[in-house]
């Protein structure tokens, strides 16, 4: 019985050599935390600063990824029996340049960044720490910040404190607005950059009006019209994410949905009153000098009245001129009837698509400066006080009194219930600016420093 089970102990061992022989190793050196993946598959987390991985014999595929960089991947790597490969992996705070050595394996991951923006109310001087670290006092801004999931507390004065979990994408702007009235942390926007927000339109001359013939009276005659000065203009019309955050910071009612949703589709039911005392918060929240006084006369950067758009800092609601050269497509213009296209479905939500109700803004195409929603979806309030055409050249254009036609604001662009004509580029309604309606929102506007 002995003799028996000795032989089948060696039967045994012999076979295990045999598997044995057929394995190599992998030795990866690292910062504690590093996955790496083998064909795609996670094989094990570095701890204590090293990983040690058992392979059959063969050529792999070899990733090392960590919270917070980049992933990098190193394609047909030999691992031969009973030999060990090493992979070294460092953590770069930045890109860098390096000649690999023949024979080794080496792996650099690059940090990811983004900029973080924490403002508060009702007062600044805020405590703000993020992920456990106190970063300084609101209103602030922190450039290079490491990109990720943060923890985001911020205390007040008064020792109150409130709190969220938020997320940073590689090269994007996270702006937090940390709200002691609502006692909660509100992010304003998800976008990261300007051009994010708003597009550049730089200044030209186009012929303002009916310029196809057939529309209404009010359009006509077609004018000159001149731009000395380059403007930005909403990319999208502005959210409800957007207002209702303004309102939650002033403590304004939210405007009614309808049922439909907020989020990302166009705010509605505001009024024109509604709408510049938005643009004049968001100045104020980025220190800039508000648009408009209490009666809604435009201002320039010393606070004064003004009639000259150019000279407005702040951000504020576009002229109506503005606007249609915006809507054709400023300076990169095809010609097109409607904002992007002359077939009304490809850019509109209007009466025959949009089941009577908005829609989520930049859902169609957008026109040749990639704006979206300039036709249909919601109408958009303009500066302007609405008046008759002149067939003079105008630089500049701004009504900004009364006219004998009647109190009325500019509105622009048709909504989800009008009729195709209603979203032409060039057609104009009158609106009381005391209206609310919901099919009627705006987007913003701002002068180029």
């Amino acid at each position: 019985m002995n003799k028996t089970l000795l032989i089948v102990i060696m039967v045994i061992f012999s076979a295990s050599m045999v598997a044995i022989e057929t394995n190599g190793y992998l030795s990866v050196k690292s910062a504690d935390g590093v996955e790496i993946l083998v064909d795609g598959k996670l094989a094990g987390v570095v701890k204590d600063g090293q990983l040690f991985l058992e392979l059959a014999a063969g050529t792999y595929e070899i990733t090392a990824q960590g919270y917070g960089f980049t992933s990098k991947t190193i394609r047909n790597v030999k691992i031969e029996p009973l030999r060990a490969t090493t992979l070294e992996i460092s953590l770069k705070k930045y890109n860098v340049v390096s000649d690999q050595l023949s024979g080794k394996l080496q792996i650099d991951l690059i940090r990811k960044y983004g900029t973080v923006r924490v403002f508060s109310i009702p007062f600044n001087g805020a405590q703000v720490t993020i992920n456990g670290e106190s970063c300084g006092e609101t209103d602030i801004e922190l450039s290079y910040f490491p990109a990720g999931q943060l923890s985001v507390e911020v205390e007040g004065p008064d020792r109150s404190k409130v709190n969220g979990i938020f997320f940073l994408d590689e090269n994007k702007i996270l702006t937090l607005l940390a709200d002691f009235i609502d006692k909660k942390i509100y992010q304003l926007y998800d976008e990261s950059v300007q051009e994010k927000i708003m597009v550049l339109v730089e200044g030209g001359t186009f012929t303002m009006g009916d310029t196809w013939g057939g529309g209404e009276n009010d359009e006509k005659p077609t004018h000159k019209v001149t731009f000395t000065y380059d403007f930005y203009i909403g990319k999208y019309e502005t959210t409800f994410d957007e207002y209702d955050a303004f309102c939650s910071a002033t403590g304004k009612s939210k405007p009614n949905d309808q049922g439909w949703g907020r989020g990302q589709r166009p705010v509605i039911s505001v009024s024109w009153w509604d709408a510049i005392a938005y643009c004049n918060w968001l100045s104020e929240k980025e220190k800039l000098p508000k648009a408009y006084d209490n009666n809604g006369n435009l201002l320039d950067k010393d606070g004064k009245v003004t009639t000259d758009p150019s000279k407005v800092v702040g951000y504020r609601l576009p002229t109506e001129a503005e606007w249609e050269y915006a809507a054709r497509g400023g300076n990169k213009s095809k010609g097109y009837k409607y904002s992007g296209s002359d077939n009304v479905g490809d850019v509109a939500w209007y009466d025959s698509n949009s089941q009577s109700k908005t829609h989520e803004v930049g859902t169609k195409a957008p026109n040749e400066l990639g704006l979206y929603d300039m036709s249909g979806n919601v109408y958009e309030w303009c500066s302007d006080w609405y008046g008759g055409y002149s067939s003079s050249a105008q630089t500049n254009p701004y009504k900004s009194t009364v006219s004998y036609l009647g109190s009325a604001r500019v509105g622009r662009g048709g909504g989800w219930d009008s009729i195709a004509t209603n979203a032409l580029v060039a057609r104009r309604h009158t609106i009381s600016p005391a209206g609310t309606y919901d099919c009627l929102g705006f987007r913003i506007c701002r002068t180029v420093p």
